[in-house]
């Protein structure tokens, strides 16, 4: 296959197909095969969840782990020794996406406080999990040995503890994920939502198997909104309950839409947009990488290899990424202010800026401004060369 997009983008492809069989096995496990299929369906047709197939990035294949290892924890009620098999995907999660890989765990956890989800065998489950976390704890022993303890202090709290502990805001804390839901998840997410409102009243007569729903659904979003790191790629895991609960409740609201979601109206929707793209992929998506592939040659000719460009904003990793792949340079970690950002581009070789357009305001505020060299939809690169400046003004 060679490199290239398609060989970049396959693995999250085959993880998509294969994230949508485990939604439909945890489905007819859980609940019933009708309601496993429109589950699956409505993935099909949720935009973040295609998106997520035809990228590069790790989200997808996170919720792929991540499901792996609950479906393993729900075929654990029957045959118990399947526990023991938890420790692959529970690793691959943790080897994927670092601490957010632990996330099967407090769910595990969580749902074991119901009866019928209390192992007959703990010693199956308790091995799977430690023998997952060994395992996924090699790349933190791998970097300690090669590099030292540093690397490992740089990643634990330099890129994860230090933005998590950022500041706690309780009306973000409160709103924060809610809103990023609603913008980004749809159109699953208010059905998702309602089938989980649901589930809660009648949490009394609560069966075992709508417990671990609502405990997969729910829990990631109580968890993650204590962190001031918020994104909506954090949530991808909860896709598949989220779908299973619009199903549900779809069947109680809508019954007539979800008779015919699976054979009728995903086909439908799927082959209208499988035309449009063909015809014209403008109108369902906008490229946001298409600056850094067109003008990638630009940016290496004015980037040293060594040296991270400087960075004003709160995109770093919608930036950074394509911007790696395609230019082959790093983006600096964001700078605190458009001051020092401006300090930043001043003393960096190249004189350049990377800054989101939401904070070009910033940079007029303080007084400099740039020439702008490449611009994407919601970024700018800025030359600050005493030239460019002049130019500028």
């Amino acid at each position: 296959m060679g490199e290239g997009d398609l060989a970049a983008r396959l693995p999250s492809l085959l993880m998509a197909v294969a994230t949508l069989l485990l939604t439909f096995r945890i489905g007819q496990r859980l609940v019933d095969r009708r309601t496993a299929l429109s589950a699956a369906a409505l993935l099909v047709i949720s935009p973040i969840f295609v998106n997520g197939a035809r990228g590069c990035m790790l989200d997808l294949p996170l919720a792929f782990w991540t499901s792996s290892a609950l479906l393993l924890f729900i075929e654990g009620r029957r045959r118990p020794w399947l526990h023991l098999a938890i420790a692959l995907p529970l690793a691959g999660a943790i080897l994927t996406k670092s601490v957010l890989g632990l996330l099967a765990v407090p769910i595990m956890a969580l749902a074991c406080l119901h009866p019928e989800w209390r192992p007959r065998r703990a010693g199956w489950l308790c091995a799977g999990i430690a023998l997952g976390m060994g395992l996924g704890a090699s790349w933190t022993i791998h970097q300690g040995l090669t590099i030292g303890p540093q690397a490992v202090w740089a990643h634990y709290w330099g890129e994860i503890g230090s933005r998590a502990g950022a500041g706690f805001d309780p009306l973000s804390a409160v709103l924060g994920y809610p809103l990023i839901l609603l913008q980004h998840y749809q159109p699953i997410v208010i059905p998702g939502l309602l089938g989980c409102i649901v589930l809660v009243r009648n949490r009394r007569r609560w069966t075992a198997e709508e417990a671990l729903l609502v405990a997969w659904a729910l829990l990631p979003i109580l968890l993650y909104s204590l962190s001031a790191a918020r994104s909506p790629r954090y949530l991808y895991p909860i896709l598949p309950p989220l779908a299973l609960c619009a199903s549900l409740w779809l069947q109680r609201a809508l019954p007539a839409v979800e008779r015919h979601l699976a054979t009728r109206v995903v086909p439908a929707v799927a082959l209208a947009a499988a035309a449009t793209f063909v015809v014209s992929p403008a109108a369902l998506t906008r490229d946001l990488n298409g600056p850094f592939k067109r003008h990638a040659e630009l940016i290496q000719e004015r980037v040293a290899t060594e040296e991270p460009l400087p960075y004003l904003g709160r995109r770093f990793w919608e930036h950074a990424n394509p911007l790696l792949y395609y230019a082959e340079r790093r983006l600096a970690t964001p700078a605190p202010d458009a001051d020092a950002a401006v300090a930043a581009a001043l003393n960096h070789p190249s004189r350049l800026l990377l800054c989101d357009r939401d904070l070009l305001a910033d940079l007029a505020a303080a007084g400099r401004s740039g020439r702008t060299v490449v611009e994407g939809a919601r970024w700018v690169l800025l030359d600050f060369s005493p030239l460019s400046e002049e130019q500028s003004t």
